[in-house]
């Protein structure tokens, strides 16, 4: 009976994160030193041995009428501690001086970024990024590389909201691949090494691999 009560609410919380209402997961902040998958990604297996996993079919992409309070000069409002603010202005602007082009997307594509405990995501019907504190602070890297990872997921994100703008599926693996694709431009004119860029680049090698599957996983933390 335990067992069984276990199994019930581990089924409740993956159907709650897949029915949350237009809303989808970041990209993981690597705690570690990233490195490139291992033999047990989807990446070095047949296609026989290769599980897609369903997908939630995503809600329809209606956004509400903008109703930003006090947006920042990016025309984007940053809801959160002043420290937040500040360093998320700091990763806008970098953005805009080093990747103009995912720079200008994300500009059209959020209009709310906020600061939240934990479970990073984008509320895409709102156009909302919420940024956990590992997502916004990358542990174990230095100031610079922590604002070039933050950076990046917010471009990650904003992608989101772009396929839901264009009617495209926004969620599932597909969508996720897609999202890795542009981070990992982004990071490429970020970086002075290639750390994250490859890091990012594993994530989509292991899309297929159950194990590697971040959006799915309805204990994550980031």
């Amino acid at each position: 009976m335990k067992r069984l009560l276990t199994l019930l609410v581990l089924l409740l919380a993956a159907l709650a994160v897949a029915c949350s209402g237009g809303s989808t997961a970041s990209t993981p902040a690597p705690t570690t030193v990233p490195t490139q998958p291992t033999s047990s990604s989807a990446a070095t297996q047949s296609p026989s041995s290769q599980v897609n996993s369903p997908q939630p079919t995503p809600a329809p992409c209606t956004s509400p009428s903008d109703t930003r309070a006090t947006p920042s000069p990016q025309g984007i409002e940053v809801r959160g501690s002043d420290d937040f603010k500040a360093w998320t202005q700091e990763a806008l602007n970098l953005l805009e001086s080093k990747a103009p082009q995912e720079y200008a997307e994300v500009q059209g594509s959020i209009n709310v970024i906020e600061s939240v405990e934990a479970g990073s995501g984008m509320v895409v019907l709102e156009k909302r990024y919420k940024v956990g504190d590992v997502t916004a602070h990358a542990p174990g890297y230095d100031r610079a590389q922590q604002l070039i990872w933050y950076a990046g997921t917010i471009v990650h994100d904003a992608h989101h909201s772009t396929l839901c703008g264009r009617a495209q599926p926004y969620s599932g693996k597909d969508a996720e691949v897609a999202c890795l694709k542009l981070q990992k431009a982004a990071l490429l004119k970020l970086e002075t090494n290639t750390v994250f860029s490859n890091y990012v680049q594993g994530l989509i090698d292991g899309a297929d691999d159950p194990a590697n599957q971040y959006w799915n996983q309805p204990n994550r933390h980031w």
